[in-house]
Protein backbone atom coordinates (compact mmCIF):
# COMPACT_ATOMS: atom_id res chain seq x y z
CA UNK A 1 0.00 0.00 0.00
CA UNK A 2 1.27 3.44 -0.91
CA UNK A 3 0.63 6.31 1.50
CA UNK A 4 -0.24 9.53 -0.26
CA UNK A 5 -1.57 11.39 2.77
CA UNK A 6 -1.47 10.99 6.54
CA UNK A 7 -3.34 12.74 9.31
CA UNK A 8 -1.34 14.37 12.10
CA UNK A 9 -2.67 15.12 15.59
CA UNK A 10 -0.54 17.37 17.75
CA UNK A 11 -0.73 17.85 21.49
CA UNK A 12 -3.23 20.58 22.35
CA UNK A 13 -3.00 23.50 24.73
CA UNK A 14 -6.04 24.72 26.67
CA UNK A 15 -6.63 27.28 23.89
CA UNK A 16 -6.41 24.82 20.96
CA UNK A 17 -9.23 24.04 18.57
CA UNK A 18 -9.53 20.94 16.44
CA UNK A 19 -8.24 22.91 13.45
CA UNK A 20 -5.10 23.76 15.44
CA UNK A 21 -4.18 20.17 16.24
CA UNK A 22 -5.48 18.11 13.30
CA UNK A 23 -4.23 18.33 9.73
CA UNK A 24 -3.55 16.15 6.73
CA UNK A 25 -0.25 16.17 4.94
CA UNK A 26 2.05 14.50 2.50
CA UNK A 27 5.76 14.06 3.15
CA UNK A 28 6.56 17.54 1.79
CA UNK A 29 4.12 19.32 4.11
CA UNK A 30 5.29 17.23 7.06
CA UNK A 31 8.85 18.27 6.29
CA UNK A 32 7.77 21.92 6.18
CA UNK A 33 5.96 21.55 9.52
CA UNK A 34 9.21 20.40 11.13
CA UNK A 35 11.18 23.17 9.45
CA UNK A 36 8.58 25.59 10.79
CA UNK A 37 9.17 24.53 14.36
CA UNK A 38 7.03 21.47 15.02
CA UNK A 39 9.02 19.03 17.14
CA UNK A 40 8.63 15.23 17.31
CA UNK A 41 7.33 15.43 20.89
CA UNK A 42 4.57 17.82 19.69
CA UNK A 43 3.01 14.97 17.69
CA UNK A 44 0.37 13.00 19.58
CA UNK A 45 -0.32 10.64 16.68
CA UNK A 46 -0.05 9.90 12.98
CA UNK A 47 -2.98 8.24 11.25
CA UNK A 48 -3.92 6.91 7.83
CA UNK A 49 -7.62 7.24 8.60
CA UNK A 50 -9.24 10.68 8.99
CA UNK A 51 -11.98 9.41 11.31
CA UNK A 52 -9.49 7.83 13.73
CA UNK A 53 -7.41 11.01 13.73
CA UNK A 54 -10.48 13.15 14.38
CA UNK A 55 -11.59 10.95 17.27
CA UNK A 56 -8.13 11.11 18.84
CA UNK A 57 -8.02 14.90 18.45
CA UNK A 58 -11.41 15.25 20.14
CA UNK A 59 -10.34 13.01 23.02
CA UNK A 60 -7.19 15.08 23.55
CA UNK A 61 -9.14 18.34 23.42
CA UNK A 62 -11.63 17.04 25.99
CA UNK A 63 -8.81 15.96 28.29
CA UNK A 64 -7.17 19.37 28.00
CA UNK A 65 -10.37 21.39 28.42
CA UNK A 66 -10.30 23.46 31.56
CA UNK A 67 -6.60 22.94 32.22
CA UNK A 68 -4.41 26.05 32.37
Amino acid sequence: MRLEKIWIVTKPTHESTINDILFDCDINRLYLQFLGGMRPHDVAGMFTDQLEATMEAKILLNETEGKP
